[in-house]
């Protein structure tokens, strides 16, 4: 999939920093052709993995229609992310040996998932299930 890299804030930050309380620095987004980060040499490609799932359904369910669940409907923010994590995951196994450096970045992403970065979406331990499925 074609995709662009830009270090400028989306739209959907400022609505996202709102409802969430995210920082710019800390989080990426994803906008239909576009992966939106502070600092490019934070995506690794893993984390492009990732946000290349949310490019992907942003373009089958519209733009705006996406946002507009993403931001208001806690199960359609968790339907979204767990493929994305999923991705993410399957794709570091591939590539990584350590089971303790893969246990440490699905703690992290089940306590960003079951944290206020992503509405409270889950639990942790149902995020490290559904993630490993």
């Amino acid at each position: 999939m074609d995709y662009r890299i830009s270090s400028e804030k989306p739209w959907a930050f400022d609505k996202c920093h709102e409802k969430f309380g995210v920082s710019w620095e800390g989080t990426i987004f994803a906008m239909y052709d576009t992966i939106h980060c502070a600092d490019p040499s934070r995506l690794t490609a893993d984390i492009i993995e990732h946000e290349i799932i949310h490019l992907k359904q942003q373009q089958e369910i519209g733009l705006e229609t996406w946002w507009d669940k993403y931001l208001s409907d806690n199960a359609f923010r968790l339907s979204m992310e767990l493929p994305a994590y999923r991705r993410q995951y399957k794709y570091l196994k591939s590539i990584k040996t350590d089971r303790n450096q893969i246990a440490r970045w699905m703690h992290e992403w089940a306590l960003n998932l079951s944290g206020k970065g992503y509405g409270y979406c889950t639990d942790y331990q149902s995020a490290i299930n559904e993630i490993k499925k």
